[in-house]
């Protein structure tokens, strides 16, 4: 299941157009205020160092590769950019809950490394989506999400260029996926559905605008041909593309103009299945056995064990590895990162990897983020919580069918939907002049949280 690391692009193509990118984002950055600049700043320095993988994946200083290293800088200078206090906000909890989980799990297994990696991941995590939130609140999210649109020019250009000269990459099972030379199709497909959410969350698009950038994403996923993304995306896709149709629609014609187009997605989503019939034909097979798959992996057959990509046949490896542990493995499971010690492959799955590496309690606290997160978009009104609600199953379906929180691709996608969150489940409560533009402490009352 192990993809090859893809091939970067030569340096004479990556560098001018990350370099380009660079002059023209810098030159949005001068008239924005801190946060957005640290947000576009950040995700480009991300995006154009995991395009130069073949260089940046080298040891430099302790044994830390520059991909490393600038994850560390970049909560480095998000913490300088918010200040420590920010970090006080008390919808932060789930997040100190999961790091504590971590932290308990590393010392009674003795992994302490382990737990500073996935710590400062969260810490990321937290970060970004406090800077993000920030922004939105400060000026409103057009304030953030019109330049940050910005960021993803480059990677996108390159995945273009690398169609026109058929630069594939391979993984594994021989399926082939352009992806601009990026270091994983998994990244660079987590990376389309961030442009597709920051479309999403653009709603002074035109209808034009809006169809252009859909294509786009749809086109990305597409060629990235990560099949959890596409499945993933699927949902905000469509509901995004109709709720814009909508503003031209007359309100009595809205309904038969909805369902209309619903089934046009519909019939477009069949046409694109069967033209990929082959990468969706194991989403029949698994509902074919059912419940039949939950096995210990010795029962899987050579068919089921190549089922997608083999991801069953691996979370079977990983449960069973799991219940064969004590009463203290079983509630803080075997220790942050400690699946590297037993298995060569990650879980593809969050959930399953949390309750090897956390336990009962590392799940329960990863359960809780991600409902309560989907509790406050439930807040939200009008277009903005259908936008909301669809991307939070589509982060979902991301943890079932891989990790995005083991990669900052993931977590920035995840950061922004929460600030957008956040801020519109409050803007939801309080009059727009008292939420937008109005630059008032992170850490809000009771009142208002």
């Amino acid at each position: 299941m192990q993809d090859p690391i893809a091939q970067s692009f030569p340096l004479f193509i990556t560098v001018p157009i990350f370099g380009f990118m660079l002059i023209v984002i810098l030159a949005h950055a001068a008239r924005r205020d801190r946060y957005v600049n640290y947000l576009l700043l950040s995700c480009w320095a991300r995006f154009s160092i995991t395009n130069l993988h073949e260089y940046t994946l080298q040891p430099l200083i302790g044994g830390f590769s520059v991909i490393a290293l600038s994850s560390f800088l970049i909560v480095a200078a998000g913490l300088w950019v918010l200040a420590p206090r920010a970090l006080a906000d008390r919808r932060l909890l789930p997040f100190y809950v999961l790091i504590w989980v971590s932290a308990v799990s590393a010392f009674v297994n003795q992994g302490w490394m382990g737990a500073v990696n996935v710590s400062l991941k969260w810490l990321f995590l937290m970060v970004f989506a406090v800077a993000a939130y920030r922004a939105v609140r400060a000026n409103g999210p057009a304030s953030l999400f019109r330049p940050l649109a910005l960021a993803f020019v480059a990677p996108i250009a390159l995945q273009w260029l690398s169609i026109l000269y058929d630069v594939r990459a391979p993984n594994y099972e021989g399926v082939y996926s352009y992806i601009g030379g990026n270091l994983h199709q998994q990244s660079f497909a987590i990376m389309i559905l961030t442009f597709l959410f920051v479309t999403c969350c653009s709603v002074w698009l035109t209808v034009p605008g809006a169809v252009f950038r859909l294509l786009i994403a749809a086109a990305g996923c597409g060629f990235a041909n990560y099949r959890t993304a596409i499945l993933a995306g699927a949902l905000p896709w469509g509901v995004f593309l109709i709720l814009v149709t909508m503003r031209r629609v007359a309100p009595r014609q809205r309904i038969v103009v909805a369902s209309v187009l619903g089934a046009c997605v519909l019939a477009a989503a069949a046409v694109i299945s069967t033209g990929m019939q082959e990468r969706f034909a194991d989403i029949g097979m698994a509902v074919d056995k059912g419940a039949a798959l939950m096995q210990p992996p010795d029962f899987f057959t050579f068919q089921e064990q190549r089922m997608f990509s083999g991801r069953p046949y691996l979370w079977s490896q990983y449960i069973e590895s799991y219940s064969q542990g004590t009463v203290i493995n079983y509630l803080l499971g075997y220790g942050p990162e400690s699946w590297s010690q037993r298995f060569e492959l990650y879980a593809h799955n969050t959930f399953i990897s949390t309750l090897y590496e956390l336990g009962i309690l590392g799940v329960a606290a990863l359960s809780a983020l991600l409902l309560v997160s989907v509790g406050t978009a439930m807040r939200a009104r009008g277009s903005q919580r259908w936008i909301l609600l669809s991307f939070h199953f589509t982060f979902f379906i991301l943890n079932i069918g891989t990790m995005p929180l083991w990669t900052l691709e993931g977590e920035i996608l995840y950061a922004l939907l929460l600030s957008q969150t956040w801020f519109q489940a409050e803007l939801s409560r309080r009059p727009v002049s008292r939420v937008v533009g109005a630059r008032l402490p992170l850490t809000l009352t009771a009142s208002t949280q």
